[in-house]
């Protein structure tokens, strides 16, 4: 009986954690068509804390910094949205080397 309420116990713990990356992958993608795009950077990152090896949380944080990348600007802050942004999306060809959106996202930074 014991065995059986702890495996119960430990499935719904499982189940909540994989879908606990997936709010804050929902919450950042209403962000961020809200053009809240500080919030939804935050909301994508903690996605990856939750789940480092999913896909869509990284290409949606690269796309979320490189929105707010101005080219030719050469403040700090802007060159670390590329430079963060570029580091996003070669994780994704890390997890899918075969990603065409973060190949298309990586030539457009340069």
């Amino acid at each position: 009986m014991r065995l059986t309420f702890f495996a119960i116990l430990l499935s719904a713990f499982t189940l909540t954690a994989a879908d606990d990356w997936r709010s804050w992958l929902n919450r950042g993608i209403e962000a961020y068509k809200s053009a809240r795009y500080q919030e939804a950077v935050e909301d994508f990152q903690k996605s990856i804390d939750l789940s480092p090896n999913e896909v869509s949380p990284h290409l949606y944080l690269g796309t979320a910094l490189m929105t707010q990348y101005i080219p030719g600007a050469e403040s700090r802050e802007n060159l670390d949205y590329a430079h963060h942004a570029e580091t996003e999306f070669n994780s994704v060809l890390q997890l899918d080397y075969k990603n065409l959106t973060a190949l298309n996202s990586l030539a457009s930074l340069n």
